[in-house]
C-alpha cells in the first residue's frame, strides 16, 4: 500500500463517526485479538477521529455486554438489536433493542412457569464513568417518545464504569428516570428492575469456608494453573468442623472458576516435592450473580495474556459452526446446588425485600 494514503484506501471522508464506529466493529468482530484490531483502527482512522470513534466503540461494546448479560442469566426469551438509523426522520430516537423477559423469581422460590409473567420492552443501554447518570429533558423525551408510538416500555440499562472490571448496571423504567430528575445513582441498583428482569440476587459465602488446593509444578496438560505451584491437581472445600468436600474431576473447573470471584486468603503453604498444599480462608464475603457471571466468562486469557473474552467476537460467533463456550448461570445454580449438598456454604439472599421483587414483577407483566 506504499504511496497510498488512508483516505486513498478507505473513503471515511463522507461518514460520520457513528458511521465509521460501526464498520470498525464489525472488524473488531473479525480481528483474531485486540492488538491486531488496534493495528487496523491505527491504519484506517486519521488521528483527530481517534478519541471519538474509541467512545461510540466503548458505548457499543456496552451494549454487546448487556446482550450477552441477557443470555448468560436465562431470563430473557428474546433480545433483537434495533437499527437506529431512521428511513423517515422524525424527532424519536430508537433504543437499542427490543427484548421479552419471563423470570424466575429465585428468593420467593417461584419459577416462572408458577409465576407465567412475561415483560416486553424497549431498552437503551447507556454507560456513566461517574457515579451518578444523568440524561437531558429533550433527549429522555424523544426516546420515550419512540416507544410511547409502539406503546411499549422503555427500560434504560447503565452501566456504571466506576467498578470497569465488575458488571455493575441499574435497570430503571424511562418513566421513573423522569420522575427522578432524570438522574439514577449506583445505589438505585436496589429497589428498581436489576433483580425483577434478571432475577438477580447476592450470593453469600458461609463466615468459616475455607479451600484447600493441591497444586503440582510437575503436572502437564490443561487445566487452572498457578505461576508459581503449577496445575491444580485437587481441591477440597471444608469448614473447621464440618466434613471435608472433595471437588470431583467433572466438577473441578467449574467450581474452582466460581470460587475465584471471591477474595483467597492464604493462611498456609506446604510444599513437598512438586506438590504444594494452599490452605485459603474465604470467610463470609458477597458477589451479585450477574457480576459473577460477568467476571467468570471474562478470567480465560491468551498465551500473551491478553483477556480472551471480547463481547462483540462472542456475538458475531454465536451463529456459527463453533459457538463460544461460556459460563451460564445455570452452570453457577449447579456449582451453589453441588457445594451445599452436605451443609449450606453458600446462600442466597435478594436484591432489596423478596416480596417487593415479585410485587413488582407483577405490577409490569403481563401473563403469557
Amino acid at each position: 500500500m506504499e504511496g497510498n494514503s488512508v483516505d486513498n484506501v478507505f473513503d471515511l471522508g463522507n461518514l460520520s463517526p457513528i458511521e465509521v464506529a460501526k464498520r470498525l466493529k464489525v472488524l473488531k468482530s473479525l480481528a483474531n485479538n485486540r492488538a491486531e484490531f488496534d493495528r487496523i483502527q491505527n491504519f484506517v482512522l486519521p488521528e483527530e477521529n481517534v478519541e471519538r470513534v474509541a467512545q461510540i466503540l466503548s458505548g457499543m461494546e456496552k451494549e454487546d455486554e448487556f446482550a450477552i448479560l441477557c443470555r448468560l442469566m436465562g431470563t430473557c426469551e428474546a433480545i433483537s438489536e434495533i437499527g437506529q438509523s431512521p428511513i423517515i426522520e422524525n424527532n424519536e430516537i430508537p433504543p437499542d433493542f427490543l427484548a421479552c423477559f419471563a423470570p424466575d423469581c429465585t428468593v420467593v422460590g417461584e419459577t416462572r412457569t408458577q409465576l407465567g409473567i412475561k415483560f416486553n420492552c424497549f431498552v437503551e443501554v447507556k454507560s456513566s464513568k461517574k457515579p451518578v447518570f444523568k440524561i437531558s429533558e429533550r433527549d429522555l423525551s424523544r426516546r420515550m417518545a419512540f416507544a410511547n408510538r409502539y406503546n411499549t416500555p422503555l427500560v434504560f440499562a447503565i452501566r456504571f464504569m466506576d467498578f470497569e472490571q465488575h458488571a455493575f448496571w441499574v435497570l430503571v423504567e424511562a418513566n421513573r428516570l423522569a420522575e427522578s430528575g432524570r438522574k439514577v445513582e449506583i445505589n438505585d441498583f436496589i429497589g428498581n428492575l436489576n433483580a425483577v428482569l434478571f432475577d438477580d440476587y447476592f450470593l453469600y459465602t458461609h463466615p468459616d469456608l475455607h479451600v484447600v488446593q493441591y497444586y503440582d509444578s510437575g503436572l502437564a496438560g490443561k487445566g487452572i494453573f498457578h505461576e508459581k505451584y503449577g496445575v491444580l491437581r485437587k481441591t477440597v472445600i471444608l469448614l473447621p468442623d464440618g466434613i471435608p468436600l472433595v471437588i470431583e474431576k467433572k466438577d473441578h473447573v467449574l467450581v474452582n472458576v466460581l470460587l475465584d470471584v471471591f477474595d483467597h486468603n492464604a493462611i498456609s503453604t506446604e510444599t513437598s516435592g512438586s506438590i504444594t498444599c494452599v490452605v485459603s480462608e474465604i470467610g463470609m464475603q458477597s458477589r451479585i450473580l450477574s457480576d459473577i457471571l460477568f467476571q467468570v466468562n471474562r478470567m480465560g486469557v491468551d498465551a500473551s495474556g491478553e483477556m480472551v473474552f471480547d463481547a462483540g467476537r462472542v456475538l458475531a460467533r454465536f451463529d456459527s459452526g463453533n459457538p463460544p463456550k461460556l459460563i451460564s448461570r445455570e452452570m453457577v445454580d449447579y456449582v451453589i446446588a453441588r457445594l451445599n449438598q452436605n451443609e449450606t456454604l453458600l446462600f442466597i439472599a435478594g436484591i432489596g425485600k423478596p416480596e417487593d421483587q415479585k410485587k413488582y414483577l407483577l405490577r409490569i407483566g403481563s401473563t403469557g
